[in-house]
Formats: C-alpha cells, structure tokens, sequence
C-alpha cells in the first residue's frame, strides 16, 4: 500500500490505482517537496495536490504522481551517419524539470504505468532526434564535423530550439543541454598519419625553401667579391661608369690647359713690364 512515494532516482511519474492508496473511507498520501499527485476520475482529473499529507475526498479511480525535481537525462546516440558514410555518435546530455504535469498525462504516460528517464529518450530518439538530428548530420562529411566549433555550435542551437518545442508540449523545461562528439577510432588514426605526412611534407619544404636561400646568399657573395659571370645589367653600369670617368678626366685636362695658357700670358705680360722699367730708368740716369 501506497503512503509515501519513495520513488527511484529515474522515475519521472507514476500511476497507482484506488485500491493501492492506503486509507478504507479517506484515501491518504504523503508527498515530498517536488512532488505532485493528480487523482483522476477515468478522464477526468478531480484534485491537484503538492508536498504534505493530504486525504483524497474527492471520488476517483486513480492517483498519478509526478516528480518536478530537475533530472539529468544522459544517453549515448549511436550511428549517426555523415554524408561520407562515417559513423559517429552524440553523448546527449539533457537536464529538465516538470512544470506543468497534466501535459505529462495527456502525452507520455497515456497507457503506462511508470514513466522513467529511459522512457523520455525513447520518446526523445522518434521524435526528434530521428526526425531532426540525424538528417542533419547526414548533410555533412565528418571532416566538415570534427574539430568545426561553428558547426557543431550551429547543429547545437538548432536541435535545442526544436527540443524546448517538444520538451513545452510535454509540460517539461529545458534547464541544460551539452552535445559532446564522438568519432570512430579508425578516423582519428587516420587524421593521425594524415597529420604526419603534412607535418614531414612541410619539414621538407623548409628545408627546401632553406637551400634556395642559402644558394641566393652564394650567389650574392660572388657578385660582391667579383666572382662569376657579370650579368648585363652589371656590363651596363660598368660601360657607363667608365665614360663618365673619361669625360670627366677629359673636361679636368681642358681646365688645367687653360689655366697654364693663361699663367705664360701674365709671365710675359710682367717680363715685358719691367723691361718697360729698367729702359725708363737708365734713361734717368743719363
């Protein structure tokens, strides 16, 4: 006979018949905080009651109580295949409370005795999971998946909008939801020696890139000690430095005749001045 619930961890509700609530004219139940009982009379719900002792007066056929405390649902979604035929799986984690328990009545519990957390995911797998989260995975390769924080976030936001849909149906709040990825084994390993090659392809293309270098710092080093073939580009300024030196010495040569021209006509010019003198002088003296 029924006085306390005592119910298990993982049973979100469950309905009891007249006969098993104790009490021969008044019916009596004791429930705890987060509990809710509903004596229904066939169809007809008759009396709402929460947390205390309470006789049912009411006449009816059967009493369902409802836990409200928040629970974690954790399953595991196997098989979710990708465009590309790669298996991967989901850990869902799903934490709820019950906010309106005649929901829970009229959608998962009709012709159930207990309704547990493994109840809910049944429930969960046809009707969303199935319908929303599957296809949605098959859309995309699992290279697109693994490792892609935008994707995963955005196949995350939208499985969530249309669980708070179905979760409100059911009389039920969404509190938390985490979708953490799994991928196959043999795709790990596979990004693991892919990771390898990349990793000495690109080893070797440093090392390639390096001896470029090092053959460029050669060459220049040659061309700065004169070594090697000059290029035309260095033929070129060598001819045009070379004229311009002749020009230039040609230019300092007509300068120097000038000046030595110029310096013999001020040595005769003087010579010829004190001639004009010593005559004058002489002239004087007789």
């Amino acid at each position: 006979m029924v006085r306390k619930w005592g119910k298990p961890d993982n049973v979100v509700a469950e309905r009891f018949r007249k006969e098993q609530i104790p009490g021969f004219f008044k019916k009596e139940v004791v429930l705890e905080n987060f509990e809710v009982g509903l004596a229904k009379k066939y169809n007809i719900i008759v009396d709402v009651f929460r947390a205390g002792r309470h006789n049912i007066k009411e006449d009816f056929t059967e009493v369902i109580l409802v836990d409200t405390k928040p629970k974690l649902l954790k399953k595991i979604v196997d098989d979710l295949l990708t465009a590309d035929d790669n298996s991967v799986s989901c850990e869902l984690e799903i934490k709820f409370s019950v906010v309106n328990p005649e929901n829970i009545l009229a959608n998962l519990l009709e012709g159930k005795i207990l309704l547990t957390l493994d109840d809910v995911f049944v429930e969960l797998n046809s009707n969303l999971i199935s319908r929303v989260l599957a296809p949605t995975v098959r859309e995309l390769n699992v290279d697109e998946l693994y490792g892609n924080k935008d994707i995963i976030d955005e196949i995350q936001v939208s499985f969530e909008v249309e669980l708070k849909k179905l979760l409100d149906m059911w009389g039920m709040e969404l509190l938390n939801l985490s979708l953490i990825w799994k991928f196959p084994e043999n795709y790990k390993q596979y990004l693991k020696s892919s990771g390898m090659r990349a990793f000495d392809d690109k080893t070797k293309q440093k090392e390639y890139d390096e001896s470029l270098k090092g053959a460029a710092r050669e060459r220049s080093l040659k061309k700065i000690k004169g070594g090697g073939e000059p290029t035309t580009e260095e033929v070129k300024s060598r001819l045009e430095k070379q004229t311009l030196e002749k020009e230039l010495d040609l230019q300092i040569r007509k300068k120097e005749s000038v000046q030595d021209t110029e310096e013999a006509l001020d040595a005769l010019r003087l010579k010829e001045l004190l001639k004009k003198q010593k005559t004058s002088e002489e002239e004087d003296e007789e």
